[in-house]
């Protein structure tokens, strides 16, 4: 149970932080899914044993991949990235970031990812 990448990016492919305790192609992979996300939508879909989920609003993208979590955890984990995110810019700030320009954020996504595995371990 895992949490393998999240990212923020803005829509359709420009990723402005990422993380990931992981290697592996889900990188460029993720990137040409990235592409391919509905707008305005909150949704998941699987892609082999894996499953991403996003939140996509405001021309900002919430994204991760996980392994094994479920379906309302990665939701509720994107909310707070969101949540987050939003505190600390405005949206048309984020709108008007280059690529890897909120990339000191993604100290703050993994601290939200192992608070979350935390959580789920605590509550089994």
């Amino acid at each position: 149970m895992s949490i393998i990448l999240s990212l923020i990016a803005k829509f359709p492919d420009v990723v402005l932080s990422e993380y990931s305790d992981f290697t592996g192609n889900f990188h460029q992979i993720t990137r040409v899914i990235l592409q391919k996300l509905k707008p305005d939508c909150k949704y998941l879909f699987e892609y082999g044993k894996y499953k991403y989920y996003y939140i996509n609003e405001n021309k900002i993208t919430y994204l991760c991949l996980c392994d094994g979590i479920p379906d309302y955890t990665a939701f509720a984990f994107l909310g707070d990235v969101k949540k987050k995110v939003l505190q600390e810019y405005e949206i048309e700030k984020i709108l008007s970031f280059k690529a890897n320009q909120l990339k000191g954020f993604a100290d703050e996504l993994k601290n939200l990812m192992v608070l979350l595995i935390q959580n789920s371990i605590n509550n089994l």
